[in-house]
């Protein structure tokens, strides 16, 4: 009789595992973002659900994850071809934790968490660990009351430095480049004084001198246009069009190839990736031989406050730096310098916000 009870228990007990874990997932799936350590988070609470629902035994031991097997699940590549090191530093189990409490905190209805009475949080395996031994943790519960958002700082984890961040450089096979600079650049680099290359500048100017046509054709349009008597409205239409055309071939065409020529690196013009690209960089150097050659890359680093990609973007209006490090989830509140040489980075906001909001 008394196992009976226990049984019922532990099914019970079940039971608030899956109610929980499936209100968490139904939150995260409702509030997406490209922060890692979100996603890091759903690769762990999948694990945890994964034989929740047809295990009913007192034997059940919840699936725990390493550190490397998070990597590899989230980089889609062999646990072999993970670098320990690289993961350990990636992968700051007690920044997860905090992160996952504040999801919690916010996003989960207090009424819910109320009736539950507990709270999802992360645990080590104290068994686990030490010289040459991956470190398990797994999703688990515990009553609300505790609050537990503190208490897990794993030894292991790298110590956080919201101030700085390092780019990593792209190679050119992974940024996938257009059909149209296909036909000028060659596995992504182009020499700039090669035939291509000199056809290349020459479009650039032209699109220039293009541009200053139509925007001095328009305004002596406009200035004579009541004078033309069989002048139709699409025609105007069309030929007013000629100017918001000019200024976008301008920005996204001839004013990215100039500063790669100024300031050595450039986001990539409009053209330069093929659409299903949403980041890609170009950059100017001098090769073996003397030339300069420009090259398709993309400067990225991870956000040390929030963990979401950080890439290049225009440093205006709020910074005087022409290429500075944005955050996709805070472009504006996340920025960090970019050093091409050196790939470093620093905070751009007052330290005050760090001290205040971490």
């Amino acid at each position: 009789m008394g196992y009976k009870w226990v049984l019922i228990g532990l099914i019970l007990m079940k039971n608030k595992y899956l109610e929980l874990f499936n209100e968490l997932k139904k939150q995260l799936d409702s509030y997406p973002n490209e922060t890692n350590n979100q996603r890091y988070i759903q690769i762990m609470l999948e694990r945890r659900l994964k034989n929740l629902s047809i295990n009913t035994d007192d034997n059940y031991e919840p699936d725990k994850i390493s550190r490397k097997i998070i990597y590899a699940i989230d980089k889609e590549v062999c646990l072999d071809e993970v670098d320990s090191k690289e993961a350990q530093n990636l992968i700051n189990i007690g920044k997860i934790q905090k992160d996952l409490y504040e999801f919690v905190r916010t996003q989960i209805d207090p009424e819910f968490i109320s009736r539950m009475g507990y709270i999802p949080i992360i645990k080590v395996d104290p068994s686990k660990g030490g010289r040459g031994k991956e470190k398990l943790f797994w999703l688990d519960i515990e009553p609300f009351e505790t609050l537990p958002v503190s208490e897990l700082q794993d030894e292991d984890d790298a110590p956080e430095n919201y101030y700085e961040v390092t780019y990593q450089r792209a190679p050119t096979s992974k940024v996938k480049p257009s059909l149209f600079i296909r036909l000028f650049f060659r596995n992504g680099e182009l020499k700039l004084y090669s035939p291509k290359g000199l056809l290349l500048i020459a479009l650039m100017l032209a699109s220039l001198l293009l541009d200053v046509l139509i925007v001095l054709f328009s305004i002596v349009f406009i200035i004579f246009m009541k004078d033309l008597p069989t002048l139709s409205l699409i025609t105007a239409l069309t030929i007013i069009a000629l100017i918001p055309f000019a200024y976008m071939n301008f920005l996204w065409f001839f004013k990215p190839l100039h500063h790669l020529m100024t300031h050595r690196v450039s986001k990539a013009p409009l053209l330069f990736a093929s659409l299903n690209t949403d980041n890609a960089d170009i950059e100017m150097y001098k090769g073996a031989d003397g030339y300069r050659i420009a090259r398709i890359t993309a400067f990225t680093s991870i956000c040390p406050i929030c963990t979401a990609p950080i890439e290049l973007a225009d440093g205006k209006p709020d910074q005087r730096q022409p290429l500075v490090g944005r955050c996709r989830e805070a472009p504006h509140a996340h920025v960090y310098s970019f050093d091409r040489m050196t790939l470093r980075g620093y905070f751009l906001g007052h330290e005050g916000y760090l001290i205040n909001s971490l």
